[in-house]
């Protein structure tokens, strides 16, 4: 299984929340999966064009597959388990979120079916599906809670 680790990152108009996979961040493994279907398109800049989540995010469930709020309105997030992982670099939660499902099981927490809901057409294959032990995951999380 993978490991996983929230990490903030402070700017200064925000603080946001930075994801690493096995100690990548994933802003860096979505922008590498989505390099070709961008650049097949004519926008190889908008590969990996996202932002962290803000900061506050990590005192809710929604990085256990818990929307609530703003974030169960979002396009592609009307099933459970479907949650934005990234944002555009805007801010704003629905303008270029990368959507993910969340299985959370008593042993684990696995993130599949990556998907951008304004490039459907964009292959996302290449990213996960991630796999992290339940303890370590929400161990990980409750440290990012403390600061």
């Amino acid at each position: 299984m993978a490991q996983v680790a929230f990490r903030r990152l402070s700017a200064p108009d925000s603080d946001k929340v930075e994801i690493l996979v096995d100690g990548m961040p994933l802003i860096d493994l979505v922008r590498e999966a989505e390099t070709e279907s961008a650049a097949q398109e004519g926008h190889p800049n908008l590969a990996g064009k996202y932002a962290g989540l803000p900061w506050e995010t990590v005192a809710t469930n929604l990085l256990l597959g818990e929307a609530t709020g703003v974030w169960s309105v979002l396009e592609g997030n009307q099933s459970p388990g479907r949650i934005p992982l990234l944002l555009c670099e805007c801010g704003e939660p629905g303008c270029w979120p990368l959507i993910a499902s969340i299985d959370v099981t008593p042993d684990s927490v696995t993130g599949r079916n990556f998907r951008q809901p304004y490039r459907p057409k964009w292959d996302h294959s290449k990213l996960g599906p991630f796999s992290f032990d339940r303890a370590q995951y929400v161990e990980a999380l409750e440290e990012a809670r403390r600061g």
